[in-house]
Order: structure tokens, then sequence, then C-alpha cells
């Protein structure tokens, strides 16, 4: 018997909400399941509180009159729509001690769609599938209740026999609710957002016999050369009468050559009166297959043919990697090596659509993620969208897919959850069992272990013995031994070193280096190096991958400061408060301090952290920082490590520069060969050095190039020489000027040849400077100050409380000058003075100063600061000064470009570096700074020696 296939053409009609599917039959047989996207644009209705609510309660009912009701496009957030003001949801402390849980939205949104089946539907099964819905979904159809699945992050699905009206119009209701007893087990310290917001869609298979599950597994031999693939397959049967079948299970390449076949015999189980369906089992041994890891993602296809009366009667096909993952000798391990994860954990968010993303913002996160040397992913704290979990496969990233129990583990101590619990083990795992770049289930985020926690760990361990599991935030040598990883959060290098030094499991930081805002991302590498140089150290989480940024419109409003009024907008709120401009009238809003944690924007454009992230997590190592030149100046190697896992040096290209100053000497492409793990010599020649000159930098760039051209790291090594520089011929005579001292008032002006400097006695301070009478610099002046970022601003405060006073301005302040004096000499013109900084009652600082004027028309400056303030910390120390608008590009030699402090610099390398006021590059701290130099169009210029620390903010004026 042949059954007829069909092709099912969609016509939307928007007015109405209304969707038609027409059935077009070509004859053959049938294969795949046929899908039909409910997707479109339905009938909507907000129920702000519980009273409306009600009020619509029987919306579902045929003949209910919904000329009320709104458009809006499913799938979405209804937030994102103007439906209702977003809520941020986050633990809040009360009385400066407990936290309380955030409640979730009190509002409820109800859906219509109206749409048609063919006639040919009534001879078949039809499943009705929500890929995601937030947080409750009660469903009917045609009147005719289908059940209610609570959980806003997995996937479910509805049996619609007896419900579904073939060849006529089908009337679906979905009543989505925000606040039931599970919806704790949903909210995150992220935005709360109601609404369908992944795909719905019907699937039509045969009644009687039908392929309901087919799972995989990859099984390497000892050697990890030869593979089998284990297939699991569950073939539903909705008729009590025996009857035979085969299942035959096909492997292709990715050219779709096939490698293995087999075929099952079975029949179907008979139960007396209940449907009864069978697990099959199939084998298939593959020789030499090609491993999937992140750094060679290989998939092979695979086609599960369910076969009847000589008949293909239901069809599966997947995309599937041969990949093991064990933690054989508390190692992580994927096909028998050793794995270190250079990971993020993400939130499936876009400012644009909230929760509703699509496979373009799937792919620019991966993108921007491979870019950045990052190989592995979190999905936290919930199962993300599976087009997601699909692009990780093919394009090579590991994934820790996590259970969601949100700010609900806390509440696990009884068993009124228990189905919840389990509920969302088995949806989480059943949906993504077969994704190779799955590796680690992950249970809940930072949850204290309970019963049900372990229950859910036994389960999953139970149906899925391949994967390890872990408990994020628990690191206890003692935890049970079905947890195999330990996964610690935020805890500083010495104590990551110590753990992994002496663990018997995995270490995994599931969380570590909180992005909080821009500038506060220091001490990744020394986390990173700590952890990743024992075996047990197997990688960490950087939190988070994005800031949790949202686009909203102003309406008028003015939104708050995410610094300036922190205290003005709470843990759980609407208000808005501006992260970043989005578009005329429109913010991005990543509700202030909350959260502002990613290392990319939320339009994804880098931050500095990205770098840093970039540079720590390059999977190679250049094994010097500095390196003595031979007298002979013939050559100096360089030892580089392979850290990639599973691929050889050799696919790397290395571009060296040799340098002094801004000065290129030499330059050549290299490639080594180095296996995982293993060291490789760069030898470079160095003869372009004739001579050593005093005041150069002498240095090597080196720039390490992936296969498809795109870079992947950048270093620097610098050379140190053991002989006396030779003369040096300089461009330009050195001035020796006569110097002039001359007093107005409380002022003192010194005069070397052009250049001039006045000095206030009653501040002991630089007032300007000037060349030729042109303008070079003003107020010269101590500070202890700056603007605090994000996260200092909250450690000052304290997390504990939001009631905290202002963060005092120490850069006001008024001067008493305890000591001045002015020696005049032939060869310079010296000031010391000593002066008294008032701030308030409660704070001031002491500071000692010297400036030489010199002949030549330089001046020196030499400084002490003693504070004496109430903080326990200063952000900043040092001197500050306004240059004049006419110098307008920077040049140095140091670190760069970016900006870099003591704990946060591997984003940067010694070089020489140029820009422009304003621009990004110029701006922050520039670090072993061995020159400096601002210039203008003409020849005036300014240039800094001696301070290994320079601090450029605004456009420097």
């Amino acid at each position: 018997m042949k059954i007829k296939q069909w092709k099912l053409v969609h016509a939307l009609l928007l007015c109405c909400g209304f969707t038609l599917y027409c059935a077009v039959h070509t004859s053959g047989q049938a294969a795949q399941s046929e899908t039909v996207s409910l997707s479109g644009v339905w009938q909507f209705k907000l129920a702000p509180d519980l009273k409306e609510a009600e009020a619509l309660a029987r919306f579902h009912e045929p003949g209910f009159d919904s000329h009320a009701f709104d458009p809006l496009p499913v799938p979405s957030n209804w937030a994102m729509h103007g439906f209702e003001e977003p809520i941020y949801t986050q633990a809040y402390p009360e009385g400066g001690k407990k936290y309380v849980l955030p409640q979730p939205p009190e509002a409820e949104g109800f859906y219509l769609h109206r749409f048609h089946v063919p006639a040919g539907a009534r001879d078949k099964r039809v499943i009705l599938h929500f890929e995601g819905v937030w947080q409750s979904a009660e469903v009917w159809l045609n009147g005719s209740r289908l059940g209610r699945h609570d959980g806003g992050f997995t996937a479910f699905a509805f049996e619609t026999a007896g419900a579904l009206k073939p060849g006529a119009e089908n009337l679906l209701a979905v009543r989505v609710r925000q606040n039931t007893k599970d919806a704790m087990l949903d909210l995150n310290d992220d935005w709360a957002l109601g609404g369908i917001y992944r795909d719905v869609w019907l699937e039509f298979t045969q009644r009687e016999l039908y392929l309901d599950r087919v799972q995989t597994m990859t099984d390497f031999d000892d050697d990890f050369r030869d593979a089998t693939l284990h297939l699991r397959i569950f073939v539903g049967n909705q008729t009590p009468a025996s009857r035979a079948f085969q299942v035959r299970a096909t492997l292709t390449d990715r050219n779709g050559q096939k490698v293995q076949s087999a075929t099952a015999e079975a029949s179907s189980q008979t139960c007396g009166f209940v449907v009864c369906g069978r697990e099959v089992k199939i084998d298939l041994p593959v020789a030499r297959p090609a491993p999937w890891t992140a750094d060679t993602p290989v998939l092979y296809g695979l086609q599960v043919d369910l076969i009847s009366g000589g008949q293909v009667i239901h069809t599966r096909t997947d995309r599937i990697g041969f990949r093991e993952v064990s933690t054989m000798g508390g190692v992580l391990r994927v096909n028998g090596r050793p794995v270190k994860l250079r990971g993020v954990c993400r939130h499936d968010e876009q400012p644009e659509v909230g929760r509703a993303t699509r496979r373009e913002h799937w792919l620019q996160d991966i993108r921007l993620m491979k870019e950045a040397n990052i190989n592995a992913v979190r999905t936290s704290h919930y199962p993300p969208a599976e087009g997601f979990l699909r692009l990780c496969d093919e394009l090579g990233l590991y994934v820790i897919d996590e259970v969601p129990m949100g700010f609900g583990g806390d509440l696990l101590l009884g068993s009124s959850f228990a189905g919840s619990v389990l509920q969302r083990a088995h949806e989480t795992i059943m949906r993504d069992y077969n994704r190779p770049s799955v590796i680690i289930w992950s249970i809940g985020n930072e949850d204290p272990l309970t019963d049900l926690h372990l229950a859910a760990v036994k389960y999953i361990k139970g149906t899925d013995p391949s994967r390890p599991v872990l408990m994020p935030w628990n690191a206890d040598e003692s935890l049970p031994s079905e947890i195999d990883i330990l996964a610690p959060h935020y805890e500083s290098a010495e104590v990551l070193d110590r753990m992994a030094r002496g663990s018997k499991r995995p270490v995994i930081t599931t969380e570590y280096s909180h992005a909080l805002g821009d500038q506060d991302f220091g001490g990744l590498e020394d986390r990173w190096r700590a952890l990743t140089r024992h075996p047990a150290g197997a990688g960490g989480m950087i939190w988070l991958w994005a800031d949790q940024g949202i686009k909203r419109k102003l309406k008028g409003r003015v939104p708050l400061d995410p610094l300036v009024d922190l205290g003005k907008y709470k843990a759980r709120g609407t208000e808005l408060v501006r992260h970043s401009d989005a578009a005329p009238g429109e913010i991005y809003d990543a509700h202030g301090v909350f959260g502002t944690d990613g290392i990319v924007n939320p339009d994804r454009s880098p931050q500095r952290d990205y770098w840093e992230t970039k540079a720590v997590y390059a999977p190679l190592a250049v094994l010097a920082k500095d390196i003595v030149l031979p007298v002979s100046r013939q050559s100096v190697q360089i030892p580089v490590r392979n850290d990639q896992d599973f691929v050889d040096l050799n696919t790397i290209t290395i571009i060296w520069r040799l340098m002094t100053d801004e000065k290129e000497l030499a330059r050549a492409t290299e490639k080594l060969n180095a296996v995982p793990g293993a060291i490789a010599t760069l030898d470079i020649p160095t003869t372009a050095i004739t001579k050593i000159e005093p005041g150069k930098s002498y240095y090597i760039q080196l720039v390490f190039n992936r296969a498809d051209g795109s870079e992947m790291a950048r270093r620097s090594v610098r050379l140190t020489t053991v002989e006396k520089p030779g003369e040096s011929t300089p461009a330009r005579a050195t001035r020796s000027n006569k110097l002039q001292v001359t007093r107005k008032g409380s002022t003192v002006v010194v005069q070397s040849g052009p250049a001039s400097f006045e000095f206030g006695q009653e501040t002991a301070q630089v007032v300007k400077a000037s060349v030729g009478g042109a303008p070079l610099f003003s107020n010269l002046r101590p500070t202890i100050w700056r603007r605090f970022s994000l996260s200092e601003k909250r450690l000052f405060r304290g997390d504990d409380s939001f009631d905290r006073p202002p963060v005092p301005d120490l850069s006001r302040f008024t001067t008493k000058v305890i000591r001045w004096a002015v020696t005049e000499g032939k060869e310079t013109v010296d000031i010391t003075a000593e002066a008294e900084h008032q701030i308030d009652g409660e704070n001031s600082f002491r500071a000692s100063y010297f400036y030489r004027v010199t002949r030549a028309g330089a001046l020196q400056v030499e400084y002490s600061i003693t504070p004496r303030v109430h903080m326990k910390w200063l952000p900043e120390v040092g001197m500050e000064m306004t240059v004049t608008p006419v110098l307008e590009k920077l040049r140095w030699v140091g670190l760069g470009p970016l900006d870099s402090y003591p704990n946060e610099k591997a984003a940067v390398s010694f070089g020489a570096w140029s820009a422009n006021p304003g621009s990004a590059m110029s701006l922050g701290v520039k670090s072993e700074v061995r020159w400096a130099e601002v210039s203008g169009r003409s020849d005036t210029r300014l240039r800094i020696t001696g301070s290994p620390f320079i601090h450029l903010s605004g456009n420097w004026r």
C-alpha cells in the first residue's frame, strides 16, 4: 500500500489571525514526519491582574468575541511589543541581611489562533508542539482542553486526537500565566519576559506505528580509533494488536556517502487494552570515524526508517557526531584526550526580540565567541533554543546544558516540587540527548544539594550514562559520586590553584571573572592559569557573554543613570536605566548594575573585556616575555607551546616583526610543528640590529593567524641588552636656553627659551605651560580620585544594602601650602613645596612636590602623596592635567593599544602605538610606558617620560 505524502502550502491572513493550510497530494512513500508551522500573527489580549484574567477565562470557547484582541507575532515576548513594561527580577536584600526572592509578574496573556489542516489528517496522528512558553501554558483546541505545562524554558507537546478538526477551521487557545507555584524555578537574575517566544508547530505521523524517539550514543574502542554508534529507538504503537515491523538505520558521511547500515526485526507488544510501544536497539560499527570535537566539528547524517509491510511508513533524520566524554582519572576528556573549556555563560536573549531569538542571533554569538577563542558555553540558566545547539554542533562549541531551576533551587527541601524538578530534567535531556556539542549536564544554579537535586542527578545519570553531571557552585569533595565535576564560583586564583591541585574530580569554575561594567575584569588571566595548569583544572565559564540589555522606548521619560542613580532603581523593577543609546527615543536597558555583566554590549559590539578574554583564551603560549639579545646579535629563540587540544601548531601562521620603537627592522612569516601540549622554538634572526641606540626599545611583535586568516592572538617579546648603547647622533641638537624667573604676585613663571611654566604658590601646582605662546597643558594637580566603575561602586556601598550614603567626591579639596621654595641655578630652576589638601572634616591628603625646569625646556616632576581618608582603598593616586585642544595626536611606546592594569593586561602587547583623542584606543590607563607624546599639526608637542602609568580620559581636555 502506498502512502500519500503531503506538501502543505501556508497562507497567512494577518487581519484576523487566521492561518489556512492547503494540501497538495503527491504519490510516493511516506518519509520524514510532516511538520507545519503555526508561527505567525496571532490574536492576543493582556490581562494585567488576576481579576481581569478571570474575566477572560472562557476565551477558548467557540463563539467567544475576540474583537478586543490585538495582533501579536508568535514567537515573541509581549513586553517587547509594548503590552507590558519589562520587569527585571533579582533577589534583593531586606533588613541588611536576608535576601528576598523576587515575585514573578502578575499579568497573563491570552492567545487565539485559527488554522486549517487537510481532511486527510484524520488518518494521521497529529501532535501540537511548543518549543518554549514563559512561564505556564494552558492549551485548548476547539474548546477541548489539551492540558497545561508549567515550565518556561523546556519544549512540550500535546496529542490532538479527538480535538483536531481535519478539513475544517480549528481554534487554538493558549492562556499564558507568569505567576505559578513553579514560577520561581524559571526566574533568574534577568528579565522576566512572558509569552510564546519559541516556535509552535504541528507534526503528522502514522497513527498505528511511528518513530517516537531516536537516541544515539557513540562508543570508541580503547585506542579511540574505531567506534560503535549505539541506537535506542522507541517505536510508538496506537493499536493493541501485535504487528511486525523493521527498523533500518543508515549512517552517511558529510558527502552523503553511506558509511554503515543495519536493520532490526521487531514487533509491537500486545498489552491487552493498553497501548504499548517498544524500544529497538541497533549498533552500527564504524571503522576510523572522523571524531567530533570543538576543533574538528565533523558531523554524520543519520536516517532511521520504520518499515511495515515492505513500505517505509515513518522516517526521522538527524546529524550526529562521534564524540565520547569521560572524567577518567579526575580529568575531563573528549575522545580520550584532556580538554580545557575556555568558556562563557550565555543568556538566550537579544535586545530587539528578548528571548525570541533566531538563527541570525545564534550565528552572531557563536562566530563572535569563536573569534575570541571561546570553545565552550554554559547555557545559563536553562536550555537555549534548539537551533543554537545545532549550530554549536556544526561550528564547534562545547556546551554545558543546564536544567532550569532558577531561584527555586532554595525551595526544594520537600517533595512538593518533585514533579516539577524531574519534568525539567526529563524535558531538557530528551530534547538535547543527541547533540554532540552537549558534553555536560548541569543541574540548577548556585543551589544547595537537596534530596530532590540528587534525585534529578540520579535520573539523568540513569537515562544518560555517557555524560558527566555537575551542580554549579557545588565544589566540595564530599559531594556524592554521581556528581562527576566540582564547580566552584568566584574563587580567587589561590583557591582555584589549591582546589585543582588536590582534586580527584575535574574542576570547572562554572562562573568566574564577573564582567560587571566595562572596566571591571581584572584577574582573569591569573585565575585561568592557576586552574588550568593542573590536569584536573578543566576550565571556566566567564559571567557573562552579553550585557542583559533590551531595547526600550523612552516615550518622553528620562532614564536613570546606572551609577549616579544607584538606589533609585530596585533589584526587581521596571525602571528605565540607560545602558547606552540604541536609536532616537530608544535606549538599551540592562537594569543598571544588575544586568551589565557581559564582555560584549547588548548589540554585541565588543567591550574591553572581550579582547582580554580572547587573549587569555588563546590556545597557545609564548613562553618568554623578555629575552637577552646576545652580543653577536645573530638570533634569538622564542619557545611557543601548542595549547590546542586536538590540532597541530602548524595550522597557525606566525608573522613576526623585529622593531625598535616605531621602526620596523625585519619581518617574516613562519610555521612551527608541535602536537597539542608540545613546545616548538621560533628562531628569529636579529642581525638587522646594527647597533644599540640609547633611549630606544627593541622588541619582537608576534601575530598568530588561524587557517582562515583571522587573528588568534598577538604577543610581544622585549629584547634586553647587556652591551652599552653606542653613540647616537640625534636628529636635532638639544636646546640650551637661558633660564629666566619672573614673579607675579602669587605666581612664579620660569622661562626656558620658548618654553614657559607658570607655578601657583597658593596651590603648589603648575598652573599652565606653553611653547612660543601656544598653550600645552594646564592645571597640573594631585588627584586621589576618579569616578567609580560599576563594581567599585557596589563594592563601596556593599551588596547587602542600597541605603548606604552616596560615594564621596574626593576630587574637590582646598589647599594650604606649608612649604614653598624656589632655587635658581644656571642649569636648572628647582621648586620644592609641601601642601595640605583638605577635602572635608574627615578626609584629606598631604603632598610633597619637586619641580625642575631645565635649560632644554623640560619639566621634571617628583611627588609623594599621603592620603588620610575614611576608605579602605582609593581608585587612583597621581597627578592629572588638562591638555590643550591643539594637541590632537597621541603616540606612545609601551603596552597597547588598549588600556591595561596590573591585573588586566593580557590583551595588550609592547609596541609603538598611536591614537586620536576621544577614540576608544586613546582612553584608559596605558601601562609600562617608556614615553608618551601628544602633538599638534605644528611642531608643538608634549612628551612625557618616566611615568609607567598614564591615564587618559574624555578627550584629554
